[in-house]
């Protein structure tokens, strides 16, 4: 993967995050259920996770 696409890597992971977790909020608020909260939870755990191998990439060299 070329430099300069390897250094953006990280924004489409977090377009896909953002939008999710506004999906999920709205969804929340709109219907008032709390069943939704650990629904944002996961989605925190799922989103990070595939960015940090390309974080240690890059602080190894």
């Amino acid at each position: 993967m070329p430099t300069t696409m390897r250094k953006w890597a990280w924004l489409p992971v977090l377009a896909i995050g953002l939008g999710l977790y506004f999906l999920v909020q709205s969804t929340l608020i709109d219907t008032g259920n709390s069943n939704y909260v650990p629904s944002m939870i996961l989605l925190g755990a799922v989103v990070v996770p595939p960015r940090l191998p390309d974080l240690r990439r890059r602080s190894s060299g």
